[in-house]
């Protein structure tokens, strides 16, 4: 029933704030300014006051999500995807804070463009660049599902370089990224038209492969 998963949801939150020891949040880091917005979130740039050094921080309203059920399963979904990877090609969570009305996930800064915003820049990309784009897209895709997870949302919009170089890039956003035996329990049929594989559109069974055709559709 509604009642019962909600209850089982609820449970699997409580068990997760024992690791989240974190409280004072605004003690340690000052805002700079907002750098993404989502419909549940928002990402900010932010300067750790000990050191000065700057992360990206991605803000989650307690009152929306504690609300809804689903968005609850879905951010600790998010949460123990990000905490279960630790990859230089994988956006990497350093730290987890919760505050009265505010859920903070600290996150690694990238400040180049996303792939997507690289390519309407400048267009297709010349071959060399595009090979070594792919490879890195590869070997983050390879660790994750070394570990059996799908990230089920893999375009050029989620794959954003780590400076304005445009050599070093990192997956990002593991919104809908699931264990492979765990993708019923959330959404069967997730990711972005155009990017996403035939057998999701298709309601059939899947894995990891569906992240690898994403891949081809973005090396194309």
């Amino acid at each position: 029933s509604t009642q019962s998963r909600s209850s089982a949801a609820s449970d699997v939150y409580k068990r997760q704030r024992q690791y989240c020891i974190l409280t004072k949040f605004r003690c340690y880091f000052e805002s700079l300014k907002v750098i993404g917005k989502g419909n549940f979130a928002k990402v900010f740039l932010v300067r750790r006051i000990s050191d000065s050094r700057e992360f990206a921080v991605k803000v989650f309203s307690k009152s929306v999500i504690m609300q809804d059920p689903l968005e609850r399963k879905c951010l600790q979904y998010e949460i123990k995807m990000m905490r279960a990877m630790n990859h230089p090609r994988v956006l990497r969570l350093y730290e987890l804070y919760e505050g009265e009305n505010f859920i903070y996930c600290l996150c690694e800064l990238y400040k180049g463009f996303d792939l997507m915003n690289a390519i309407v820049k400048r267009g297709s990309q010349p071959e060399q660049k595009a090979l070594a784009i792919t490879m890195q897209i590869l070997e983050g895709l390879a660790y994750m599902h070394e570990r059996n997870i799908i990230h089920r949302d893999l375009k050029p919009e989620n794959i954003i370089f780590k400076a304005a170089n445009d050599i070093d890039l990192g997956i990002v956003d593991l919104g809908f990224a699931t264990y492979e035996e765990d993708y019923r329990k959330l959404f069967v049929r997730c990711g972005t038209p155009g990017y996403v594989a035939p057998e999701i559109l298709n309601d059939k069974d899947y894995s990891c492969k569906v992240d690898v055709y994403s891949a081809g559709i973005i090396l194309y």
